[in-house]
């Protein structure tokens, strides 16, 4: 870490010393309080648009960061901590400060601040499933993520999950980088469902995708997926099967 990053850092150190009342003394906490999850309650400065993330520390040794609001997938994978900073093959990635035992601040070279708070329902020994919870999705989002045109459906019209109207007798889809599924109905770049959507996997569907759209939510389990073929169920039949090619965006 150079001389600028060691005194930007002690600048916010102060600053919350202020914002805690505690700069009386810095207690060095055991690094073994540094183990578990730890959820995203702001930043500063405040970006336009962010998204919730959560850091773990499987061990006082390593550390990964994961997206989890709309989209589950791995933002840092198996990073190197070493004293007060993170490093991604030899190259300095972030600094950290655990303020106490429930708040972790990390700062990265943008400038920008990153607040956690501990988790009080995971515990260390959660870490495993938790990553192949975001292993799965991250394998499913970069092989699903991109514009998709429907080709068969055993039923038309298709049914959309909390969408007005009879359906759509054409389907267009465009999963985002963003965690977004904008869905053209009937082709129509005027006539927009739009969808949150993360990859999933669970014992009663196995590999799918989650979508949801304000309160309701529909797991659809995908049976085939490739460079340019998806195969889906239905959003709302369960025997139907809809079979998606790779297309260009519409214009």
């Amino acid at each position: 870490m150079n001389s600028f990053q060691r005194l930007y850092l002690m600048m916010i150190s102060v600053a919350l010393c202020n914002l805690f009342g505690s700069c009386g003394h810095k207690q060095q906490l055991p690094k073994s309080l540094l183990t578990g999850e730890w959820h995203l309650d702001s930043i500063y400065p405040m970006p336009e648009e962010w998204k919730q993330e959560c850091a773990w520390f499987p061990d006082t040794n390593t550390f990964w960061s994961f997206s989890y609001e709309h989209d589950h997938y791995i933002l840092d994978s198996a990073l190197v901590v070493r004293h007060d900073s993170i490093f991604h093959k030899g190259d300095f990635r972030y600094t950290f400060w655990q303020t106490d035992t429930n708040r972790l601040i990390i700062t990265r070279p943008n400038k920008q601040v990153y607040y956690y708070r501990k988790s009080s329902y995971s515990k260390p020994d959660d870490f495993k499933e938790r990553l192949a919870e975001f292993q799965t999705g991250d394998s499913i989002r970069s092989h699903i993520r991109g514009w998709w045109k429907l080709i068969h459906a055993a039923y038309i019209p298709v049914r959309l999950l909390n969408y007005p109207g009879q359906g759509a007798n054409e389907l267009t889809i465009h999963f985002k980088d963003n965690g977004r599924a904008d869905m053209f109905v009937n082709n129509d770049t005027g006539e927009i469902a739009d969808y949150y959507w993360h990859g999933m996997k669970d014992d009663i569907i196995g590999m799918g995708i989650s979508l949801h759209r304000y309160c309701l939510r529909e797991n659809i389990p995908v049976y085939t997926i490739n460079q340019d073929t998806l195969i889906t169920g239905s959003m709302d039949r369960v025997m139907d099967t809809l079979i998606f090619v790779r297309t260009q965006p519409l214009r």
